[in-house]
């Protein structure tokens, strides 16, 4: 059926979406945590 096979690709849309926004919070803290390490500053560190 259209609307089921809708339905899948819109989920998977959803879980894609939300992987890469996990990556991107990842990415965020390793960078965070890199200046961190440079900078010796408790300020970067949320």
């Amino acid at each position: 059926d259209g609307d089921e096979r809708a339905a899948r690709d819109v989920h998977r849309v959803l879980m894609t979406v939300r992987d890469v926004e996990r990556i991107g919070d990842h990415a965020v803290n390793i960078a965070a945590r890199t200046l961190y390490m440079a900078e010796s500053s408790d300020e970067l560190l949320f």
